[in-house]
């Protein structure tokens, strides 16, 4: 196996893994049942191109990495949480990131942009 191949298996069964139970946990714990909607609605736009939701394409997307029969993605999807791809993570966080990292909530606009744009957030106890 060359390390192209295990980088991608580590972000795809690892690191995407790890960010959609954070996610999963941290819109459920404040939302409660509602969390999904609150992730259904980042992606409520319609697609000018193919006249869905963005979140109709999400579901596609996720529904094809499982059944390619490449292994890509082999979860088991337990809600919508397991939807989301390694490219949905920006959006996600860039719309729920005082509650996807409360610890920076209260944090200046520029130590919150350099925070977004890493998973620093994700490694502090909340």
């Amino acid at each position: 196996m060359d390390n192209t191949t295990m980088l991608y298996r580590a972000i795809q069964r690892i690191y995407r893994n790890a960010m959609v139970d954070h996610i999963r946990s941290k819109l459920t714990k404040e939302f409660g049942a509602a969390g999904i909607e609150k992730l259904r609605e980042m992606f409520a736009k319609k697609d000018p191109e193919t006249n869905r939701t963005y979140w109709e394409g999400v579901k596609h997307a996720a529904e094809e990495r499982r059944t390619r029969g490449t292994g890509e993605l082999s979860t088991i999807i337990q809600d919508e949480f397991e939807l989301l791809g390694v490219e949905h993570f920006y959006n996600v966080f860039d719309a729920q990131f005082d509650f996807l990292c409360p610890s920076h909530a209260g944090k200046t606009k520029r130590d919150k942009a350099q925070a977004k744009g890493s998973v620093a957030c994700l490694g502090q106890a909340h």
